[in-house]
């Protein structure tokens, strides 16, 4: 049989990063594009080794090869966890070659197997994730404008003699406290514009912060007013506590607290 190593890079690089992101998704598990593509190079690297490995070191070599993808692809928080997604992983993949043999057969483009010349994995797989991720993005947009309309607002951060105007969002998810006080989320950048690199430096408080990939602390910023722009007449806070994100918040500057 012969074995054509850029088609079984092909099939097993859209394959596996079908597999993967499918997995992600169905345990709702937050990663990195860079775990992805490594983790699907390393499926793909095991995938060329196969032919050579007969008999139960091959079934060894499959499970040990998903057992390091799983491990690469996301940050557990426990080992439960990790079985659940290697068994989501293992489920989608003998899913998926259901799936691959019996289009296989009803087009009659032949029985699929996994080293020959036949481009079906991943024309059909390369389509899939193509169609998921474009609808997931799509999804996401026609979400954050119907947000954006009930829930963005424009707001002026004042703190000393400084002002720094931007996009707030009244978080119903934000329910961070500290000493009985609710905490708004400030951007980095945005605190950088409100703060000089000394004063940041000196800063001392420190709230605890319980998110999905752990606890993390976030330092403490006083703001002098928070106007909100734009409304009759304009609705101001004063004397705000917030918190400076430690990952950038996309299309916003501060994420306002449930309370205020």
């Amino acid at each position: 049989m012969d074995v054509y190593v850029e088609t079984v890079l092909l099939n097993n690089l859209v394959v596996n990063a079908c597999l993967l992101y499918a997995t992600l998704s169905v345990l709702r598990l937050p990663s990195r594009a860079w775990r992805i593509i490594l983790a699907d190079a390393i499926g793909a690297a095991f995938a060329l080794a196969l032919p050579w490995m007969r008999g139960w070191w091959g079934v060894l070599l499959k499970f040990a090869c998903a057992a390091i993808m799983t491990a690469v692809t996301a940050r557990y928080r426990a080992v439960k966890q990790f079985v659940a997604a290697l068994g989501v992983l293992f489920g989608l993949t003998m899913l998926l070659g259901g799936v691959l043999y019996g289009v296989s057969e009803m087009t009659g483009i032949g029985q699929f197997r996994l080293m020959n010349s036949n481009l079906l994995p991943a024309i059909l797989g390369g389509s899939a994730l193509v169609l998921v991720i474009l609808s997931r993005r799509c999804v996401s947009l026609v979400i954050r404008l119907r947000r954006d309309r009930r829930y963005a607002c424009a707001v002026r951060l004042i703190a000393g003699e400084r002002s720094v105007a931007c996009k707030g969002y009244r978080d119903s998810g934000n329910k961070l406290y500290y000493r009985d006080m609710p905490v708004m989320i400030l951007d980095e950048n945005v605190a950088k514009r409100l703060y000089c690199p000394e004063q940041l430096h000196k800063i001392k408080r420190k709230v605890e912060v319980d998110t999905v990939a752990g606890s993390k602390s976030l330092l403490l910023v006083r703001i002098d007013a928070v106007v909100f722009d734009g409304q009759d007449p304009d609705t101001t806070l004063y004397d705000v506590t917030a918190a400076i994100s430690d990952r950038p918040l996309r299309a916003y500057g501060a994420l306002l607290h449930c309370d205020m």
